[in-house]
C-alpha cells in the first residue's frame, strides 16, 4: 500500500515539510505577566501562558495581545456571569398622544455588549493561534510559492 503507481491514497514516510507546523527557531524570552491585569485577567494569562510559552509562541510581540486577550475573556466571563438568569431582550411598552399602545422588543445591552468582547476574543485567539482554525492558516517556510496572491505584494500599482 501506498507504493508508487499502486493507485491508492495512502503513503508511506514523513510528512513534506509545507504541511508540517512551523516551529519557533528562537527560544521565546520569558514574558512577565502585565501587571496592570485586575485579578480575572490573571487568571486567564496563567492559564494561557504556558500553553503559548511551551510552543514558542509567547514573545514581547505576543505580551500585548495576549494581554488583551486575557482582558477580553475576563469581560466575557464577567457579562455572562450577569446575564444568568436574564433574558436575552427587554419587553416595553410606549404610548402615542392618542393612547394607542405598541410593545417595543430590544436586545439586552449587556448581552450586546457580550456579543462585542466575544468577537474581540475571537479575534485576538486568532492572532495567538489558539484555535485549530488559525493554526492550520499558518505557512511553514518555503510554501510562499505556492501562495497565488503572492504575486500581487511585489507588483508596483
Amino acid at each position: 500500500m501506498g507504493a508508487k503507481g499502486s493507485g491508492g491514497h495512502s503513503r508511506s514516510g514523513p510528512l513534506p515539510d509545507k504541511y508540517k507546523r512551523k516551529k519557533v527557531l528562537s527560544k521565546a524570552a520569558k514574558v512577565k505577566m502585565p501587571s496592570h491585569l485586575s485579578e480575572a485577567e490573571q487568571s486567564v494569562w496563567k492559564q494561557y501562558a504556558p500553553l503559548l510559552e511551551s510552543d514558542g509562541r509567547l514573545t514581547e510581540k505576543s505580551e500585548e495581545i495576549l494581554s488583551r486577550y486575557c482582558v477580553a475573556v475576563a469581560r466575557c466571563r464577567k457579562i455572562s456571569d450577569e446575564l444568568k438568569g436574564v433574558p436575552s431582550f427587554i419587553c416595553s411598552e410606549v404610548s402615542d398622544r392618542l393612547g394607542n399602545v405598541r410593545e417595543i422588543v430590544k436586545a439586552h445591552p449587556l448581552d450586546a455588549m457580550l456579543r462585542q468582547w466575544m468577537s474581540t476574543s475571537r479575534s485576538l485567539e486568532n492572532d495567538l493561534l489558539l484555535n485549530p482554525a488559525s493554526s492550520l492558516r499558518t505557512s511553514s517556510e518555503g510554501e510562499d510559492a505556492d501562495d497565488p496572491f503572492n504575486q500581487f505584494e511585489d507588483e508596483e500599482t
